[in-house]
């Protein structure tokens, strides 16, 4: 039981796609190489280091000002000048952006990770415990705009930035890891990078996954339009749904706003996972599950210390793991705007408290 957690939600969507690739085609993973490739820059050599990350913090910032009216605008910055002057007195802190180390020996842990369509920010992370005395899985989704240090610059930033990587120090998924890793006190195990074609394409060869709606729903930033019922989803209709923010539904003849926020659409990023794990369960045998696996393109990559001769084998045989065999776990968070104007979200809780709840082990 103690690699459950490959299964239990995310193994299904990232193991599938890894069939048939060379092992020099992973993605290199050594945590403690860039913690001391990290500790010998020098001041200046880590701010170099962090210009990519602050761009995309920036063009980022950019988008989201664009979709703001005149008046909203001009009261957001000054309330980011205002918050400005306060930062030059105190730098922004935060007691619970990091936690202190658990031991390394209480978990397996893998961080599942969605890149955009840049391929430069993460627009799903999420993070599965696999407790090695043979608790129950544990699984929490990280919000995009988690305000956090980052593991390079050690500057306060959204942690889904941190797929931009570090120069020198840290390729984008291992600064991701380490950046999780400090958050949340648990030294992240392996990872998985996945991006929004590989996701669609693994829906695809598996037939579809069952979707269910009250009323037409609707959303046309995500491109999704479908009907009331259940139906058989597409890849491309299930990454619709999944990553709708401004979801609608015709109730009473009305186009109706149903309050889809990036919460929500982490729990229904889970929940599919949780669809394609049941969907394994259809094949009947391992070499018909690797001969699917094999159809697939290159989308996904495993790190550099996960084959996927052992990827592919944990999966099938915790294939069918459902809901209610794991352990879902969620923090507050408070909405902070940044100095630089950018509406973030700063946790209120220690993540190990939180984490406590289902496994007392983890107490601080």
């Amino acid at each position: 039981m103690a690699l459950i957690a490959l299964l239990s939600a995310a193994t299904a969507l990232w193991v599938l796609n890894l069939a048939g690739r060379f092992e020099a085609d992973r993605v290199e993973y050594d945590p403690t190489k860039s913690v001391l490739a990290r500790e010998q820059l020098t001041d200046d050599e880590v701010a170099a280091a962090g210009i990519d990350i602050a761009a995309i913090e920036q063009a980022m910032l950019a988008e989201e000002l664009a979709r703001l009216d005149d008046q909203v605008l001009k009261d957001i910055m000054e309330a980011a000048a205002a918050q400005a002057r306060l930062v030059e007195e105190s730098k922004y802190k935060n007691p619970f952006a990091t936690n202190p180390p658990l031991p390394d020996d209480m978990f397996n842990s893998y961080l599942i990770i969605g890149a955009d369509a840049s391929g430069y920010l993460a627009d799903v992370i999420i993070l599965m415990l696999q407790p090695t005395d043979g608790a129950a899985p544990i699984m929490m989704s990280l919000p995009r705009d988690l305000y956090i240090p980052n593991a390079c610059t050690g500057e306060f930033s959204r942690v889904n930035a941190n797929l931009g990587g570090c120069k020198g120090v840290a390729n984008g998924p291992t600064l991701l890891a380490l950046t999780v890793a400090d958050f949340t006190g648990i030294t992240i195990d392996h990872f998985a990078l996945v991006n929004f074609e590989g996701f669609a394409k693994v829906i695809d060869v598996l037939g579809g996954v069952e979707l269910c709606f009250d009323h037409p729903t609707r959303d046309a930033k995500s491109k999704l339009e479908v009907e009331a019922g259940c139906i058989r989803a597409n890849g491309a209709t299930t990454l619709a749904w999944v990553r709708s923010r401004s979801t609608e539904q015709l109730v009473d003849d009305q186009w109706v706003a149903i309050g889809a926020s990036d919460f929500t659409r982490q729990r229904k990023e889970q929940d599919v996972l949780f669809l394609i794990a049941h969907k394994l369960t259809s094949f009947s045998s391992l070499s018909s599950f690797q001969s699917v696996a094999n159809s697939l393109s290159n989308s996904v990559r495993l790190d550099s210390g996960l084959s996927f001769t052992n990827a592919l084998a944990l999966a099938w045989h915790y294939r069918g793991l459902g809901k209610s065999q794991v352990n879902r776990i969620s923090l507050d968070y408070d909405n902070y705007r940044t100095p630089q104007g950018a509406l973030v979200l700063a946790p209120t809780e220690s993540f190990n408290a939180v984490l406590a709840e289902v496994y007392p082990p983890a107490a601080p």
